[in-house]
């Protein structure tokens, strides 16, 4: 079923089975859904406010994450004496 056709459904149920108020949340809130859908299956959705972001690649299996001991490491300048 289109997603179309089920906030249709779930609006026309809420307008037949509760209140005046609740076809428009439901369908506010499933429009809201369908928005974000996409994100939510680990597609990104383009945001107008959002600023882009650059997410840093993992480091490949292969590879091993430099430590400390291994160099960028300083001391305080007054152990250096």
């Amino acid at each position: 079923m289109a997603d179309a056709s089920a906030a249709k459904g779930a609006t026309d149920l809420a307008a037949e089975l509760s209140t005046d108020d609740s076809p428009s949340f439901v369908n506010g809130l499933l429009g809201q859904v369908q928005r974000l859908a996409p994100s939510l299956r680990g597609v990104p959705v383009a945001d107008e406010t959002a600023e882009p972001v650059t997410v840093p690649e993992a480091a490949s299996a292969g590879e091993s994450e430099q430590s400390p001991a291994q160099g960028s490491a300083q001391e305080p300048e007054s152990a250096q004496e």
